[in-house]
């Protein structure tokens, strides 16, 4: 047997963006750190839920300029048979500003790791017409497999601002650039997958009311989709989001209607933390035999002050889009009245 193995998903991708795109390492500016975090669980009308996990930490060095790493690991976990994919990716990204404009890349190598308990499955070896369920498995024994592969990641991205503030992003990431082969007894093959994503901010007279538009579009072999997120921000504190997901694929448009709507809010507590909560639902979810429910929870946590400023830096380069974009640029200072466009 053989067979094409997709990667998960999140429906609120822009807050996670190290895993969005590579190219996103050290963003926050030189001197910086910034932990992402979230969780996924999608019920299904089935036995065992699906859960995706997933944890950045990035930083930006003060020297030298223009460099963000980071490590990116994430989890995904599916039903009672105890499959898991556990992927571990070293980030590197490098930036060049210009005025009211930056170009930046970066790569992710990693691994990835799948398991899976066999005690937990019954194979048709094991069934006899008259007792049932009689003698074991070939697979018995192998209690707990293992298969580990090596993983490459990259990305490239283009911001634009405007008076110092960011207005459109323009990003391409392309994960699993060698197609690694993560089967156990059968040569499973985890295929590219291509995202091309964008964003755009928008204020009104209220320069406290703030519009922002998530675009996003993957291809991974067959799978693909479209999602738009449209996010509200009140007093840049409080956040609304409302959005959907239209999958693009021939087989799942033949089977049944996967069509995804996703509702989100947010708080900004501090100019250095940020949770948010999501709630997506698969509407008429035919091929699964029933609706589909997907609950996700995330945490964003940025340092409140670069460490640059403590050794006189002056040529720091600046990710945040809360500062002008000049040349040289100078160290990052996080604004303390709670700028959400600095996440």
């Amino acid at each position: 047997m053989f067979a094409k193995a997709q990667d998960p998903r999140l429906n609120q991708f822009q807050f996670q963006k190290l895993e969005l795109n590579p190219a996103y390492g050290g963003h926050s500016g030189n001197g910086m750190m910034l932990f992402n975090m979230a969780s996924r669980t999608s019920f299904y009308p089935v036995r065992g839920p699906f859960t995706y996990s997933t944890t950045a930490l990035d930083f930006s060095p003060c020297t030298p300029a223009n460099l963000g790493i980071g490590l990116l690991v994430n989890r995904e976990s599916q039903g009672d048979g105890y499959y898991a994919r556990t992927r571990v990716g070293l980030n590197l990204a490098y930036a060049v500003a210009f005025k009211e404009k930056s170009l930046s890349c970066g790569i992710r190598p990693g691994i990835i790791q799948q398991s899976i308990n066999w005690d937990e499955f019954t194979f048709s070896d094991q069934l006899d017409p008259l007792n049932g369920i009689s003698r074991p498995s070939f697979n018995h024994g192998a209690a707990l497999d293992l298969s580990t592969t090596i993983n490459w990641d990259a990305g490239i991205k283009f911001n634009i601002y405007k008076r110092g503030k960011p207005k459109v992003m323009i990003g391409l990431s392309c994960f699993n650039l060698t197609e690694p082969k993560i089967g156990l007894l059968s040569a499973y093959t985890l295929k590219r997958r291509f995202s091309l994503h964008s964003a755009t901010t928008w204020q009104g007279e209220n320069p406290r009311n703030t519009h922002k538009t998530n675009l996003r579009l993957d291809v991974q072999g067959d799978n693909r989709f479209f999602s738009l997120n449209q996010e509200f921000i009140l007093d840049k504190r409080l956040g609304l989001i409302g959005g959907f997901t239209i999958p693009f694929s021939s087989q799942i448009s033949n089977d049944g209607n996967l069509n995804f709507i996703s509702l989100a809010s947010y708080y900004q507590f501090n100019p250095s933390l940020l949770m948010y909560i999501s709630y997506e639902n698969n509407m008429a979810g035919k091929i699964i035999r029933g609706k589909t429910s997907s609950f996700e929870i995330g945490i964003i946590i940025r340092t409140n002050k670069s460490t640059c400023q403590t050794n006189s830096l002056k040529n720091a380069f600046d990710f945040n889009g809360n500062q002008k974009i000049t040349t040289p640029l100078g160290c990052p200072k996080l604004n303390l009245d709670g700028k959400i466009e600095s996440f």
